[in-house]
């Protein structure tokens, strides 16, 4: 596009600011940030709260800390992009401090903003607070609870342990089939397979777990495998588990038993439950 001699806007910024967003680039995104700069375009609404989501999704929260900051009258969505920051980065009372900031100055929080606050308490097991928050939705806001808000309900009940609470979602075999099959019925999902499976297991239903696993095979079910990556230099890394392909993975597997007896030095002890469900997958 600049070759050909047009001149990019705030819109065309932005959305590469996305791009960048998306694929964890900071380097990438920090050049264009450069470039907004230069512009004179790195005041503009649209270019500041993707500009803190950017930071914050390639894991520099300073950063965007600092992009935040910087903003003059923060409007609702810069207000929630911090918050998201910080929640996405289990720096739940920050994200929280924020909130409580912004209800002070008057700003009104939309559904984005509550999914948030919701996320944050959730990661810190703040189920009072959580639920505080998930009653003023409709009462103080005005917004309606929508699928999103309670999945984060329920998911704050069942990181301490408030499995009725919870409506027994969590390593419930019974309700388990249940939801299962309510996905399965709009459409075929391997992660779904996946789930119920593991239910099975962790509730001590090995045999309906294995059985399972079994009919996954007869129907050709394969779950994707899920991997992490990184960007150096502009080149994009990705990790898988037990990968033999990357050309380092000697070096990596190396740095990992380091990790390991370090970890286990300070007394880790590791989840065997997790150990057979990586026995299950390879088999």
């Amino acid at each position: 596009m600049t070759e050909e001699g047009f001149r990019p806007n705030q819109f065309t910024f932005s959305s590469v600011q996305v791009s960048c967003s998306g694929l964890c680039f900071l380097e990438y995104g920090q050049q264009i940030h450069g470039l907004l700069c230069k512009a004179g375009l790195d005041t503009d609404k649209c270019i500041e709260s993707a500009l803190v989501d950017m930071y914050a999704n390639c894991g520099s929260v300073r950063e965007a800390e600092k992009v935040f900051e910087r903003i003059s009258n923060p409007d609702t969505v810069s207000w929630t992009a911090m918050m998201s920051s910080y929640a996405q980065h289990g720096l739940s009372e920050d994200a929280l401090r924020l909130f409580r900031k912004m209800e002070q100055l008057g700003m009104k929080p939309n559904s984005v903003t509550l999914l948030c606050v919701l996320f944050a308490c959730s990661h810190r097991g703040l189920v009072e607070q959580g639920l505080i928050f998930f009653q003023r939705t409709e009462q103080n806001y005005g917004l309606v609870p929508e699928m999103e808000h309670y999945a984060c309900i329920v998911d704050l009940f069942g990181r301490v342990g408030c499995l009725d609470d919870a409506m027994e979602v969590h390593g419930n075999v019974e309700l388990g089939e249940i939801a299962a099959e309510k996905v399965l019925s709009v459409r075929a999902d391997s992660a779904t397979h996946f789930l119920l499976s593991n239910t099975y297991i962790e509730s001590g239903s090995f045999e309906d777990g294995l059985t399972l696993r079994e009919v996954m095979k007869e129907k050709g079910v394969k779950k994707e495998p899920g991997y992490s990556w990184i960007s150096v230099q502009g080149k994009v890394h990705k990790f898988y588990a037990g990968d033999q392909q990357h050309p380092q993975k000697d070096d990596i597997y190396a740095k990992l038993e380091e990790l390991r007896e370090k970890v286990e030095s300070m007394g880790y002890i590791p989840d065997l439950n997790i150990a057979l469900r990586l026995y299950l997958r390879k088999n």
